[in-house]
C-alpha cells in the first residue's frame, strides 16, 4: 500500500509542479506582450485539469480505505445554515463507547432519525486526528 500512496502523492506533487511551471511561464508572457490573446486557456485549462486530476486521486484513495462496521444508535442531528447553503451532521453512539459524529449528505440527514439503532458503516481517512472530517459516512441500516 505504501507505493501506491507514494504514488499518488507522486503524481499530485507532478502536477502541481506542472501547473506552477505553466503559471510562471505565461506571466513572463503576457509581461513581454508576446502573448497576447489565447493566454487565458493556458492558465484556465490546466487548473481545470488540476482539480479533476485531484479529485480523481482523492476518489481512488478513498475507495481503497478499509470499511469499518459498528452497531450503533444515532444520538444527534444538526443543521448548520450558512449563506451558501447548509452543512449537515449526524452523530451516532457506537457499541464500543466511541461517538463518531460525520458530514453527510441532505438525503442521508432526511432518511434518519434520532435515536435509530442499526448498522454503521464507514471508513476512516485520517488516522493521525480525531475530527469529523477524519471520517467518511458510508450508510446506517437501520434494525428492522
Amino acid at each position: 500500500m505504501g507505493n501506491k500512496k507514494s504514488f499518488g502523492c507522486f503524481m499530485y506533487a507532478l502536477f502541481s509542479m506542472i501547473m506552477l511551471i505553466s503559471v510562471t511561464i505565461v506571466s513572463v508572457l503576457v509581461a513581454n506582450e508576446t502573448l497576447k490573446s489565447g493566454w487565458i486557456y493556458t492558465i484556465v485549462i490546466p487548473i481545470l485539469l488540476w482539480f479533476c486530476i485531484s479529485a480523481i486521486i482523492s476518489k481512488k484513495q478513498q475507495a481503497k480505505l478499509p470499511m469499518i462496521q459498528s452497531n450503533a444508535i444515532l444520538v444527534e442531528k444538526t443543521q448548520d445554515n450558512h449563506r451558501s447553503g447548509s452543512t449537515y451532521f449526524l452523530t451516532f453512539d457506537l457499541e464500543d463507547g466511541g461517538r463518531k459524529t460525520f458530514k453527510v449528505e441532505l438525503n442521508q440527514f432526511a432518511e434518519v432519525e434520532k435515536n435509530e439503532k442499526g448498522l454503521l458503516k464507514y471508513k476512516q481517512m485520517n488516522k493521525k486526528r480525531e475530527h469529523y472530517l477524519s471520517y467518511l459516512f458510508v450508510e446506517f441500516e437501520k434494525e428492522q
